[in-house]
């Protein structure tokens, strides 16, 4: 080997570690951006929860002193779903940014898409819509309400009593 050989071996082999320590340099860029992100997603989220903790102990006095909302939704249906539409709102926020694993969504968001379908749930939506929500929670339930069922293998039927279940024949 000559020394112009071993030379231009050692330049090129110095491009190439230079090379990889830079894209291992992006690469730990890029996740400490994305750890940063989702630490700053957590903060905004533990703050929003801090102010909904406050806010909730006092509707009772604000709707005793001020009165219901009147979107004619009664307030029987309306105590029930809107903590729903809540939590829904909350658990697609924090799956929409990354905070909820995709295993843990997809189940979670099954089952509260099969309560949101319910006629019931429909129809309060039709109203509790025009409220504020999760930026993209609206299009995504409106996505859901006009999609297949959540659960189409689930026949609805007439549930029976306790003593009707008991002494019917298994199948």
């Amino acid at each position: 080997m000559t020394g112009d050989y071993l030379n231009v071996l050692s330049t090129a082999l110095a491009a190439v570690a230079a090379l990889a320590a830079l894209v291992v340099a992006l690469l730990s860029l890029r996740q400490s951006k994305r750890q940063l992100e989702a630490e700053g997603l957590r903060s905004a989220r533990a703050i929003d929860d801090s102010l909904q903790s406050r806010l909730d102990p006092m509707y009772p006095e604000l709707r005793r002193t001020l009165g219901h909302m009147q979107d004619g939704v009664p307030h029987e249906i309306r105590q029930v779903l809107v903590p729903f539409f809540v939590l829904y709102s909350d658990a697609y926020g924090a799956h929409r940014d990354g905070l909820v694993d995709a295993r843990d969504w997809d189940g979670f968001a099954q089952e509260l898409a099969y309560w949101a379908q319910k006629p019931i749930s429909r129809r309060a939506w039709s109203q509790f819509r025009k409220q504020t929500w999760t930026d993209g929670f609206v299009v995504f339930v409106d996505d859901i309400l006009a999609g297949p069922p959540a659960y189409p293998d689930v026949a609805e039927v007439a549930t029976p009593t306790l003593a009707e279940w008991m002494v019917a024949k298994v199948d």
